[in-house]
């Protein structure tokens, strides 16, 4: 079975132009050019508290040899980020119904015209009307508990950092939350020994500009570029394996 595994190259945390403090240049197709021109094969969307442009990325990717993990990188009642994973649009949404009774709406036009929701064409769908700077109004381990009812992964995101990061907000590393592994810029940071230890670890753009695409990527030992495989590489399934 072992012979059967690959190398894949992914990049799993980018946003969009939906994201409010991602540059109207994070388009569907550019973002999907910028990738294949960097030589990735997986990445994952994972616009702040929405998917909306999930699609539109997907869609653009869609004849090109390039894998799209849907995501969303949550901002937690403690104001942690959180990253989640899911295994298709049905699973997504259905998440994405419980983050929309948490999140508030705003009239406040700086931030809406800076939510661009588009299509795998680039064209303006529209913009989003919920204040995605804002937390949501559930703690993090409820949302780790609703990303785990719909069949996804969670995993906090740059931990090591002092701002949103789960270690900075919260001054420990919870033991009682269920998470999947573990997002890092700087796998040798004191911070973190003891928590990378215990969980795989990822390391991503967290893009929010085009040529940050690609900056830093994590190597997959998997059977297919795949939501299942990728699963298996976290928990270490039959052979399956992050390289680090």
């Amino acid at each position: 079975m072992a012979a059967d595994l690959k190398i894949f190259r992914a990049d799993l945390h980018i946003h969009t132009c939906l994201s409010p403090c991602a540059d109207l240049e994070m388009s569907p197709q550019n973002i999907v050019q910028k990738s294949l021109q960097k030589k990735i094969d997986i990445i994952g969307i994972t616009d702040h508290n929405s998917s909306k442009n999930a699609k539109g990325v997907f869609d653009a990717a869609s004849k090109a040899n390039l894998k799209i993990i849907l995501g969303m990188e949550i901002t937690t009642k403690e104001e942690v980020h959180l990253l989640g994973y899911f295994p298709s649009f049905e699973a997504l949404n259905k998440f994405q119904k419980f983050i929309d009774k948490n999140l508030e709406k705003t009239k406040d036009k700086r931030v809406v015209e800076n939510q661009v929701i588009a299509n795998a064409k680039d064209e303006v769908l529209g913009f989003l009307k919920v204040n995605l700077f804002s937390a949501v109004k559930q703690p993090l381990v409820k949302i780790v508990e609703e990303i785990h009812k719909v069949g996804g992964l969670a995993l906090p995101a740059h931990i090591e950092r002092e701002g949103f990061g789960i270690i900075g907000q919260l001054g420990f590393f919870p033991e009682n939350v269920k998470f999947d592994g573990v997002e890092c810029y700087d796998r040798k940071s004191p911070l973190i020994q003891d928590v990378l230890e215990k969980y795989t670890s990822l390391t991503s753009s967290d893009a929010h500009r085009i040529e940050e695409i690609g900056k830093r990527t994590t190597l997959f030992k998997i059977k297919e570029p795949s939501f299942e495989e990728f699963e298996k590489a976290l928990k270490r399934i039959d052979g399956r394996m992050v390289i680090i």
